[in-house]
C-alpha cells in the first residue's frame, strides 16, 4: 500500500508535468503503480495543474487577470480622453474605434478563458463518467464471476454427494 505522503507527491510531480519515469524514480513507487494513480487521482491532478499554471501565467503577466487588468487600464486612458476632449493626435472617431477594439479584444479574452475552463470542467466530468462506467463493468464481472464459483461449488457438491 502506498502512503497518503507519496500519493501526494505523485499528485504534486504529475501535475507538474514530469513523467512516469521520472516520478517512479523521484518517490520510489513502480510506474504501473503510478498509472494507476493518475486515473485515480485524475482530477486531483488536472486541478493542480491548473493552479500551477495559472500561477506561472502571472508570474509571466500573462494570466487573464493581468492581460485584463492592461486591457482595462488602456480603455480607462481611452475613455479617460474621450471624457476630457484631449484629443491632440486623434479624433474623436478613432478614439472611439480604438475603445471598442479593446473593449472586443477584452470581451474575446474572458470568453476564451471561460471555454477553457468549461472544456476542463467537462473534461473531467468524461474522465470521471469514463471511471465510473468501468468500476461498474467491473463490479458486473466480479458478480458473474462470483455466479460463475457458486455454480461451480454447487455442481463439486453434488459430484460428490454420495447419491452419485
Amino acid at each position: 500500500m502506498i502512503s497518503n505522503e507519496k500519493k501526494m507527491q505523485f499528485i504534486h510531480h504529475r501535475a507538474k508535468g514530469e513523467s512516469f519515469d521520472r516520478i517512479s524514480k523521484a518517490i520510489g513507487v513502480s510506474k504501473p503503480t503510478l498509472i494507476k494513480l493518475a486515473k485515480e487521482f485524475s482530477n486531483e491532478i488536472n486541478e493542480l495543474e491548473e493552479v500551477y499554471t495559472n500561477d506561472l501565467l502571472e508570474e509571466l503577466g500573462l494570466s487573464p487577470t493581468k492581460q485584463l487588468g492592461l486591457f482595462r487600464k488602456r480603455l480607462d486612458t481611452v475613455q479617460s480622453k474621450l471624457d476630457d476632449k484631449k484629443m491632440a493626435a486623434m479624433g474623436t472617431t478613432e478614439l472611439v474605434d480604438l475603445e471598442l477594439k479593446y473593449f472586443k479584444a477584452s470581451n474575446q479574452l474572458i470568453s476564451s478563458y471561460n471555454s477553457r475552463k468549461a472544456e476542463n470542467r467537462k473534461e473531467n466530468l468524461r474522465q470521471k463518467e469514463k471511471e465510473e462506467k468501468e468500476k461498474e463493468k467491473e463490479k458486473e464481472k466480479n458478480e458473474k464471476l462470483k455466479l460463475v464459483d457458486q455454480k461451480k461449488s454447487a455442481l463439486s457438491l453434488k459430484d460428490d454427494s454420495p447419491d452419485n
